[in-house]
């Protein structure tokens, strides 16, 4: 039976239809037209109805009481916040990648002097930003939406990663800590290939207890299968990347890692080398990432372009060397990685490389369309050869 969905208007409730119906949910939409009618209403739907659903704003929900059966959506600040989140779809409807505060959001799109209309339309650019906007991104900044996909179809929300939210248990975080190299190493072995918990101990450098856990996780999620007493293994490269892309733009989006653009005036291909040797003496990592670290399946697309690389920036001034800063026009990005999984599988040379998986991902997630699109031919290519 189909559900039900009530909002305020008849706009927000088309647009929260089409988030849901993105998502796999199929609702019915009606617009409330009133507070005072709401319980009313809600009582008639559940007769005809096995879910109801009723978006409510914060103010609203405080105070309205919804009969047991019926679920609440928390809309919070404002269906603005929401539908502003992602910066590919802003500048396809709005004509700017902007993201605001989520406070700021509704004042923002009405300040937008737009082609279409003089004045932001919710009817017009915001169904527009529903169909677009990037929705695992926005699960995971929209209070209560996770946690409603999960109750209504719980097979699309278990491909996407964990949000923790404030006073909620942390779960099982199998893009954090050992989960992200974990993620990687099944990657690397391709699809169908089982591995032992003995063998993913010895790899990760990890007890059997946490790697359990995030086994049981990842097999709950739908990426991986158990292949055997003990032996795991992976069930669906394509998802599990796609959400480890996900996962590491909104973590990006919510705390930009340092970096560090550098430039030479002279020898500038052996830039890398030299850097990653120094860094090597004063016991440091530094690896290639991007395009230079798949350069023989497709990365050298990006020929021309600044190296990406990772690394420690604590107290790197006085190991630049030659190098200095240049953030305009950079011929190497330092970042700093967001954990130590990030350097999984090194490639040992000079510089080392992060293994390819981690430079796809990389790739994925830039905000760079040349950047996008080799990930891409990089990516079909290595999941053909796996």
């Amino acid at each position: 039976m189909m559900l039900a969905l009530l909002a305020e208007d008849a706009v927000s409730a088309q647009i929260l239809q089409t988030l849901l119906a993105r998502a796999g949910v199929t609702a019915r939409p009606f617009a409330v037209g009133g507070a005072a009618r709401l319980p009313a209403l809600v009582e008639a739907l559940l007769a005809s109805h096995r879910e109801v659903l009723v978006a409510l704003d914060e103010e609203a929900q405080a105070h309205t009481a919804l009969p047991a059966r019926a679920r609440a959506l928390v809309v919070e600040p404002s269906l603005e916040a929401w539908l502003t989140r992602d910066p590919e779809a802003n500048l396809a409807v709005l004509g700017s990648r902007d993201v605001p505060a989520a406070d700021q959001a509704q004042a923002w799109v009405r300040g937008l002097r737009l082609p279409e209309s003089r004045r932001f339309s919710l009817a017009l650019h915001g169904l527009a930003l529903a169909t677009r906007l990037d929705l695992p991104t926005l699960v995971a900044v929209a209070p209560g939406l996770r946690s409603l996909l999960a109750g209504l179809h719980p097979g699309w929300a278990a491909e996407q990663p964990i949000k923790r939210g404030p006073g909620r248990p942390a779960g099982v975080a199998i893009f954090r800590g050992t989960g992200y190299p974990m993620c990687l190493e099944f990657l690397h072995r391709g699809a169908g290939n089982p591995v032992t918990v003995a063998e993913l101990c010895e790899v990760l450098r990890r007890t059997a207890t946490p790697i359990a856990r995030l086994l049981g996780e990842g097999e709950r999620r739908g990426y991986l299968r158990r292949a055997g007493r003990g032996t795991w293994s992976l069930r669906s490269g394509d998802h599990l990347l796609e959400d480890l892309v996900t996962d590491l733009k909104a973590r990006r989006r919510q705390a930009r890692a340092p970096a560090l653009g550098l430039r030479v005036d002279r020898d500038r291909a052996g830039l890398a080398q030299r850097l990653g040797q120094r860094l090597a003496e004063h016991g440091r990592v530094f690896a290639l990432t991007g395009g230079p670290a798949v350069a023989a399946l497709g990365g050298d697309h990006l020929v021309g372009g600044p190296l990406l690389a990772y690394a420690s920036l604590a107290g790197i001034q006085p190991l630049l060397g030659d190098a200095y800063e240049d953030p305009a026009e950079p011929q190497l990005i330092l970042r700093e990685p967001l954990e130590e999984g990030f350097l999984h599988r090194l490639v040992p040379g000079q510089p080392n490389r992060v293994c390819p998986w981690q430079a796809v991902i990389d790739l994925l997630a830039s905000d760079s369309e040349r950047e996008r699109e080799t990930g891409e031919l990089v990516r079909r290519r290595m999941l053909e050869a796996t």
